[in-house]
């Protein structure tokens, strides 16, 4: 029943600011009919996000991806607890218990260049997104990832490999140099 008042008050006319997010909740709602997790929804933070753009999320917020692509990076050892609104395997009460309610906005980052690397709060782990340009990678770390998501992309690493979007390269060891050819999207992920 609180579902169905929900869905009525989204259904309902709305200022600008809430009808996007109104207008989601209801779609959202058609997939996930009777699933109790739809009843958060109204408390998160509505984003739209630009291509190149990121979001850092602090661990224990709660996210829901609506639609499009993007390419999520986490620390190692984090773990996904799901509550709800996902054909995967979920845990309301664990996820509950390590719900962060007291969680900031968080602030959008945009592309500028390039090459660009995002800011984050983890020194040990970047992610660089590299767009229509040849890189000189000096002394990788411990575990480097390239990741094409547009275009075709070459790696030149003692052999060059082309990467196709979808398609990453993992280049373990440190201290090793390596170039990136794109034409297209890349994301550098250094950990």
């Amino acid at each position: 029943q609180e579902i169905d008042s929900l869905l009525n008050r989204c259904k309902g006319d709305m200022d600008d600011n809430w009808a996007k997010v109104a207008n989601e909740i209801v779609k959202i709602s058609k997939i996930h009919k009777t699933d109790s997790s739809i009843m958060i929804l109204p408390f998160m933070n509505y984003h739209e996000l630009n291509p190149g753009d990121a979001i850092h999320i602090e661990p224990g917020v709660a996210h829901i991806y609506i639609q499009g692509m993007a390419v999520e990076v986490m620390e190692p050892g984090d773990n996904v607890v799901r509550a709800g609104l996902t054909i995967k395997h979920t845990d309301k009460k664990e996820f509950l218990s390590l719900l962060n309610i007291s969680a900031e906005i968080p602030q959008v980052q945009s592309v500028h260049g390039p090459d660009h690397e995002y800011a984050g709060p983890v020194e040990n782990l970047t992610v660089r997104r590299i767009e229509d340009t040849k890189i000189e990678v000096n002394g990788s770390r411990s575990v480097d990832l390239i990741l094409t998501t547009t275009g075709v992309s070459k790696v030149e690493h003692g052999k060059e490999t082309q990467l196709n979007p979808g398609e990453a390269f993992l280049i373990q060891g440190e201290d090793l140099n390596y170039t990136i050819d794109t034409a297209g999207s890349v994301f550098l992920v250094r950990g």
